[in-house]
């Protein structure tokens, strides 16, 4: 949960900041007006949000068997 969250932080830095990333290319396909860029922005940022709290969700599993999940 906090891999995932950390990027959607990451990724709200990139717009305020206007560093390079998925972020300020977010921003400048919002404020062109390219709402297919847009979209598809959020498609790979929801992706990658997803795969990576599958991966850390699935390392947890593996080297804490001990623990039992909510």
């Amino acid at each position: 949960l906090c891999a995932s969250r950390a990027f959607g932080t990451v990724v709200a830095a990139g717009i305020v900041a206007g560093t390079p990333g998925l972020g300020s290319r977010l921003y400048l396909a919002q404020a062109n007006a390219d709402t297919n860029r847009v979209f598809s922005y959020v498609f790979v940022m929801g992706i990658t949000g997803v795969l990576i709290y599958s991966s850390f969700t699935a390392v947890e599993k593996r080297l804490f068997k001990w623990k039992v999940s909510a």
